[in-house]
């Protein structure tokens, strides 16, 4: 078998698959998700405390960012994350 046989170079480089995009982007995903928790934990707990009006933008605004993330396509190569939230 030649070194530049196609055959050769699949087997050293497999062509990625569905399965592998999906289980990359589910990996991208449970950790922003878990991002985004951690920096809702503060804001979710002075609400609870002071419920100021800055508060409640950040709450929603965190809120909002956890929702688009689980709403996003994961079985594209190239999926459209959402921006986080303004501090």
């Amino acid at each position: 078998m030649q070194d530049d046989d196609q055959r050769y170079l699949d087997f050293l480089n497999p062509p990625i698959t569905a399965a592998d995009i999906l289980a990359a982007n589910q990996a991208a995903q449970a950790a922003l998700i878990a991002e985004a928790s951690q920096a809702m934990t503060p804001i979710f707990l002075s609400l609870q405390l002071d419920a100021t009006d800055e508060a409640t933008l950040k709450a929603k605004a965190w809120r909002d960012y956890y929702q688009a993330l689980q709403e996003v396509d994961l079985t594209v190569t190239e999926p459209v994350w959402p921006e986080l939230p303004e501090l």
